[in-house]
């Protein structure tokens, strides 16, 4: 129903040129995607083997992304807007007929009745929740803002551009590595190795404008910072969904990421000083620190809750 609903407004949006309207559109198709993404989550989290499957989901993004980004470049001016709304639906259709076969019907062994129990979730799932509202707070304060980051240090804006671009496709590498490990490292090293690399990445972005090759230097700090903000996303999902038995937490993933996503180039805005991107950059490693703290806190509250169910289960 929602990816139906999702298909007819793109639908309708073409060839609309006028701003209210389209708006309206918009909104109303966004309500639909948002929809659709809680949906897919929970049939991805429902499948065998979810830890590879949340890391090939995240490849087919960086896929949608990628294409896009080259397909729509070449489509003249005139017709560039119609252009991301038929890009969108040629993904669309054959999305649809598969899920219309393939989508898992099952859940499993899942408890999946009655109301969730708000008290046993509250501390796991609010850090949970605020983990995935920081780190997408911090990706779009400062990757909103990244284009002006590499101009100050002295980028042209097609070296810039270059740079984002081949980022987005290297990061394939990260979520093919979720994909391809799975749980086998657990979950805790995967955070802590990649906050690591996220808040050094920050911090070298910082000295951008010293480096003696500031192009190759922006180059490398993008495509390392992007390969792990794709590997780390398959386990902030399987976080979300560790949180409740039935599976239901998982759609408030969305919700995190979404919220926050919009909000960050408005707090970004406000960091932007004299013209200066630091402390932007330093909001950024804050934040991701935070993130990290957040996401490595509901991992222990769940250990500390199965240790708890296992001793009662003993006595």
């Amino acid at each position: 129903m929602a990816l139906t609903t999702f298909l007819a407004l793109n639908l309708l949006c073409l060839g609309v040129a006028s701003f209210a309207p389209l708006l309206v559109l918009r909104l109303l198709a966004g309500l639909s995607a948002g929809a659709a993404f809680a949906v897919a989550l929970a049939g991805i989290v429902d499948t065998q083997r979810a830890d590879r499957n949340t890391g090939l989901m995240v490849c087919m993004q960086i896929v949608f992304g990628a294409l896009g980004v080259y397909a729509i470049d070449i489509v003249p001016s005139p017709w560039r807007l119609d252009a991301v709304y038929a890009y969108i639906l040629v993904w669309l259709i054959p999305t649809l007929a598969l899920c219309w076969r393939r989508f898992p019907e099952n859940p499993g062994d899942r408890p999946h009745g009655g109301a969730l129990e708000w008290r046993k979730l509250a501390g796991r799932g609010s850090a949970a929740v605020a983990g995935a509202g920081l780190y997408f707070l911090m990706v779009g304060a400062v990757w909103g803002y990244l284009e002006g980051i590499a101009r100050e240090a002295g980028l042209s804006l097609d070296e810039t551009g270059a740079a984002l671009s081949i980022g987005l496709v290297v990061s394939l590498v990260g979520s093919a590595a979720a994909a391809l490990s799975g749980l086998r490292f657990g979950r805790v090293w995967p955070l802590v190795i990649t906050a690591l690399f996220q808040v050094g990445s920050l911090y070298l972005l910082t000295r951008l404008g010293e480096y003696t090759h500031p192009v190759l230097a922006f180059y490398l700090i993008n495509a390392v910072f992007q390969i792990f903000w794709s590997y780390v996303i398959a386990y902030f999902i399987l976080i979300f969904n560790d949180v409740d038995a039935s599976g239901r937490f998982v759609a408030f993933y969305g919700t995190a990421m979404h919220s926050t996503l919009a909000v960050g180039p408005y707090v970004g805005a406000l960091l932007f000083v004299n013209g200066r991107h630091a402390p932007l950059l330093w909001f950024g490693i804050i934040t991701v620190i935070a993130c990290y703290t957040s996401f490595l806190l509901a991992v222990w509250l769940g250990r500390t809750r199965d240790v708890m169910q296992r001793a009662q289960v003993r006595t």
